[in-house]
């Protein structure tokens, strides 16, 4: 678990190349979406490097919901039920968003963009009010 936390704060560090995905122990992956705003906002036409450190983003959280997934599954609570349910609902929304914008053309970009953002963050939002307790 510490190795996985250990990559969960370092891979942010080394996409980015710079110390500024920091994070904290209650949300390990706080840093992912910095990064993938910083790499939009050095050269937002530089779509490639935009969709590696998304799709960088979104390994580190498949690994770490499907983390969340086993442990909950194990506990078999109700409460620990729901929340998984609650913050895959959200993730599925990601991956949505996520291969919509994989796909856009050259209209469609920025609100695929704008789209996934958004998801992203209201994956953020689910795990920090319902993920970061169970953890």
């Amino acid at each position: 678990m510490k190795i996985m936390l250990a990559a969960l704060v370092i891979g942010p560090i080394v996409l980015a190349g710079t110390a500024q995905a920091g994070s904290t122990p209650s949300n390990p992956l706080r840093g992912i979406a910095s990064t993938i705003h910083l790499a939009a906002a050095e050269n937002p036409t530089d779509r490639k490097t935009y969709v590696q450190t998304k799709d960088a983003g979104m390994a580190q959280w498949r690994s770490t919901i499907d983390d969340f997934a086993t442990r909950t599954q194990a506990k078999a609570t109700a409460a620990d039920e729901a929340a998984s349910r609650e913050i895959q609902g959200a993730w599925d929304h990601v991956e949505r968003a996520s291969s919509a914008l994989d796909v856009a053309g050259e209209d469609s970009w920025d609100s695929a963009k704008a789209a996934y953002e958004r998801s992203f963050h209201d994956l953020e939002a689910t795990w920090a009010r319902v993920g970061s307790s169970r953890n």
